[in-house]
């Protein structure tokens, strides 16, 4: 009896897989940012329903930033009270390029996506790829339009880390000269 062929990258422990994975938020990082220094002014965290309100928005309009902010271990929500993490204050005080070195590293351990582009980054010769390449790929699995929002919040997110850059013009992703090394 014959083995069933299987893909050498679907049991490769090497790379990262971003289909294993929920999709990220749609949310950019300065939003995040924001949120947290919202919830920083309350040391003890504040009610969703009170923060909304301070906010002139309705509590579903945080879900994104909110959910974004326990996908990257910065906040906490427990009976609808939300906090911040060690890792939340320490993103929250930092000055603007600390608050990128966090940023990124918070993206790396804990949004596939933006570890698999960085990860294939590493990897090319060149250090750069075509971002149709992540695309198709996404496309597997998502929409056409779900998979250019999940590769655009990708992007995002990488920009403001230093990680990699993108250039749409030419469908260019190249690795941030910070990350570098």
């Amino acid at each position: 009896a014959s083995q069933p062929a299987t893909s050498p990258v679907a049991t490769s422990t090497d790379a990262p897989a971003a289909s294993r994975s929920t999709a990220l938020p749609n949310v950019t990082p300065g939003g995040l940012a924001g949120l947290l220094d919202m919830i920083a002014a309350n040391p003890d965290g504040i009610d969703l329903a009170d923060l909304a309100s301070a906010l002139s928005f309705e509590v579903d309009d945080l879900f994104p930033l909110v959910d974004a902010g326990v996908m990257l271990g910065v906040l906490t929500v427990d009976a609808g009270h939300v906090t911040l993490t060690a890792a939340g204050r320490s993103w929250e005080s930092a000055d603007i390029l600390e608050a990128k070195r966090v940023f990124a590293g918070l993206a790396l351990k804990h949004a596939p996506l933006v570890k698999t582009i960085d990860h294939a980054l590493k990897q090319s010769k060149s250090q750069e790829l075509h971002g149709e390449l992540f695309l198709d790929l996404l496309r597997g699995r998502h929409t056409d339009e779900e998979a250019r929002q999940q590769f655009h919040i990708a992007v995002s997110w990488g920009r403001y880390g230093e990680l990699f850059d993108y250039d749409a013009d030419d469908d260019t992703l190249t690795l941030d000269e910070a990350n570098k090394g």
